[in-house]
């Protein structure tokens, strides 16, 4: 395994054309899953839970500090981190009054209250890492089972829920200023 750096430092000109490839790559993946939608539901929400980690990835870029003129990117703590850009991505949803498209499904007991996604954080977080699953088959561990171990299956997913969160997240990307 390659050794990930805990920072990397980068210049002004690099920094802004990472944000530019961060964002045209989002809206490169929310068009892919729109198009799959009539397809395969499940493949278009796996391509819209990486738009949405790519949308926190943009967050962490927007939010690097500058120092002798130079961007610092937490990478290995942050950068590379799926839980840590799933929750920039929730809590900026959530604080942008976008938040109702964060479940892809109705079997959740999410609310729109203030920080409420965050009750549910470890839940929310490893279902929506799961829907990445359409693309690769990996085990999950079934307690109390004799056989141990099953396949992962990946959660369901609200055809509307999923079209309304492609939309909403395609218009908040639209709209963010770099």
């Amino acid at each position: 395994m390659k050794y990930k750096p805990l920072r990397i430092y980068i210049s002004k000109d690099k920094w802004n054309d990472a944000k530019h490839t961060v964002r045209d790559g989002i809206l490169k993946k929310l068009s892919a899953a729109k198009q799959n939608l009539s397809i395969d539901k499940d493949i278009a929400a796996g391509i819209y839970v990486y738009a949405l980690e790519e949308f926190g990835k943009l967050l962490l870029l927007k939010d690097c500090k500058k120092v002798d003129g130079r961007y610092i990117i937490k990478y290995r703590n942050e950068f590379v981190s799926h839980r840590i850009k799933f929750g920039k991505a929730f809590d900026y949803l959530q604080n942008n009054h976008s938040d109702e498209y964060i479940i892809l499904n109705n079997e959740s007991n999410y609310t729109s209250d203030l920080y409420s996604w965050k009750k549910f954080s470890i839940e929310l977080i490893v279902e929506t890492e799961a829907r990445l699953g359409i693309f690769y088959v990996d085990f999950s561990d079934l307690q109390n089972n004799k056989d141990k171990y099953g396949i992962m299956k990946i959660p369901h997913v609200d055809e509307n829920k999923l079209k309304g969160a492609i939309n909403e997240l395609e218009k908040v990307v639209n709209n963010f200023e770099l």
